[in-house]
């Protein structure tokens, strides 16, 4: 139940979240006004790894470059 809000990433990817190898649950979470202006992700970005998410709430964020204004995920696994 936290609130991200203005989150930027300014070299990387994942305005508020940067998820490398980790699979948490996230859950009734607010991620607001987040940026992503020289990667992927506004709020979330997500590589290689398995999170869950849940009714969480995305407005007004931004990625630039790299598309998924609200998630991007690469090399993801599934089972």
């Amino acid at each position: 139940g936290f609130t991200f809000r203005n989150g930027k990433a300014d070299s990387a990817s994942g305005g508020a979240i940067y998820l490398a190898g980790s699979s948490p649950t996230i859950r009734d979470c607010v991620f607001e006004a987040n940026e992503s202006p020289s990667g992927s992700g506004g709020a979330i970005a997500i590589d290689g790894a398995r999170p869950v998410i849940l009714a969480c709430v995305f407005r007004d964020n931004v990625a630039d470059q790299g598309g998924g204004g609200a998630i991007a995920a690469n090399a993801t696994t599934s089972t």
